[in-house]
């Protein structure tokens, strides 16, 4: 009787870890394309859901803010990398109920789109394109970007700050994610 027991309790605790790691932000793939004196492209692609309490909040009306960040990192040998470029803003995904719309304003990347439903808003969401300006000089000693995104608890409305900090279902982050530059020849 014990070993049945024990092997229900490891079953429903694993279905739940997977359950919790199903919704939130990942992202899949990083890749740049830069070529010499033309904007450089960044583009992140994301597994974006939310889960339930995020979503009846955009529901409700409130601003959720994800902030990204993306850096251009040299490689040293014993200390952490040195940040040669980087850049930050806000994605803010918000619903509007008399157009009956959910909107994402992104100010950094001069995006106001509107969507019909939150699924649409997400499905946007997992091709993630920033376009930044020439970065040929940073890019010559840069051998590594990292770019994440996370959940600005702090811009929340002061009665879901608390549950914001505290609660797991608001801990939206994808970490930071690295990919490799290739190394480039100098002519």
């Amino acid at each position: 009787m014990k070993p049945r027991c024990f092997l229900v309790i490891a079953t429903v605790l694993m279905l739940a870890g997977t359950a919790a790691r199903s919704q939130g932000l990942a992202i899949e793939h990083l890749a740049l394309d830069n070529r010499p004196g033309q904007q450089t492209v960044v583009t992140a692609l994301l597994d974006a859901s939310f889960p339930p309490d995020i979503v009846a909040a955009i529901n409700s009306g409130v601003h959720i803010h994800l902030r990204y960040q993306l850096e251009l990192n040299r490689a040293r040998a014993l200390w952490w990398p040195e940040i040669l470029w980087s850049t930050e803003g806000a994605a803010i995904l918000s619903f509007r109920p008399l157009r009956e719309r959910y909107v994402l304003v992104d100010e950094a990347r001069s995006l106001e789109k509107s969507f019909y439903s939150m699924a649409h808003m997400l499905s946007f969401l997992q091709t993630f394109t920033l376009t930044l300006p020439p970065l040929d000089a940073a890019l010559i000693e840069a051998d590594e970007l990292r770019f994440r995104i996370y959940l600005d608890r702090s811009a929340l409305p002061a009665p879901l700050r608390l549950p914001g900090y505290f609660d797991n279902q608001w801990k939206l982050s994808t970490g930071w994610k690295t990919t490799l530059l290739p190394v480039t020849a100098e002519e």
